[in-house]
């Protein structure tokens, strides 16, 4: 029985020609292909206030703590360098002569930082294993800006060396060929160009290495506090920021297990 005129199928669909690229064409489109996303700097994150800060001074003994908020050379020299730099989280605060004499929860409040875990401070420390010669000619490390916080810990020497052994890649040699010590203040004033206690790895003179806390990868707020160029002048910044910003700049900060 009849039913119906057969159902016509369509043509089979005809395979789309593949043209071979040039090797010219595949590194033009290579090229054009957009970046893959970067992680977060270093893996770093912005924490909260831990519950055991200590509690904060009054609002009034705080504003009367505070002083004019001068420019001067050192600092300024600072500022210069993280505008150039595109730090643009940057802060300078100005603050008493007897700062350093102040306990850590002082110096949080008169700064306006969330925690004491923020504040750190930089030092050039270097390797008196050997000389600056003979580190050139190595390939290998003599000096090395250290930051750390004031409230996390003290350096533990085995961990320096290690984390200077690591810097130094495939350069590196046995252990006891390390000794890393605190330079003399004048090295640190030639090499920085900054007084004690204003050092920063910012606007040096003679850019080193620079190499932070590990802990530094989770502070409050993402944000540290370190020497400003100049020794009563502090500066704020992302950490996230200091690290995109520098790596941008040629400079590669490392984070390491330094303290105790």
């Amino acid at each position: 029985m009849r039913t119906g005129a057969p159902t016509k199928q369509p043509p089979p669909a005809k395979e789309p020609k593949t043209l071979k690229a040039s090797p010219k064409e595949q590194a033009k489109a290579a090229a054009e292909l957009p970046a893959p996303k970067k992680p977060s700097a270093a893996g770093i994150t912005a924490t909260k206030v831990p519950l055991s800060e200590p509690p904060k001074l009054d609002a009034a003994e705080i504003a009367a703590c505070q002083v004019a908020q001068e420019k001067d050379p050192d600092s300024s020299r600072v500022a210069d360098a993280c505008t150039k730099t595109g730090l643009s989280s940057a802060k300078f605060w100005r603050v008493r002569s007897d700062y350093y004499d102040q306990e850590l929860p002082w110096r949080r409040d008169v700064l306006g930082a969330a925690s004491v875990q923020q504040l750190c401070k930089s030092m050039i420390m270097e390797n008196t294993k050997l000389t600056a010669e003979e580190a050139a000619a190595a390939g290998r490390i003599k000096y090395v800006c250290f930051t750390l916080q004031y409230a996390g810990g003290k350096l533990n020497k085995e961990k320096m060396h290690d984390a200077v052994r690591t810097m130094e890649g495939k350069n590196a040699v046995g252990k006891k060929q390390y000794s890393i010590r605190m330079v003399s203040q004048e090295v640190s004033d030639q090499l920085s160009g900054f007084p004690h206690n204003a050092v920063t790895p910012i606007g040096m003179t003679t850019p080193v290495p620079v190499l932070l806390s590990s802990k530094i990868k989770a502070l409050p707020d993402g944000q540290m506090w370190m020497g400003g160029g100049h020794q009563d002048v502090k500066l704020r910044l992302d950490v996230a920021e200091f690290v995109t910003k520098f790596e941008s700049a040629g400079r590669f900060p490392t984070f390491a297990d330094l303290t105790d």
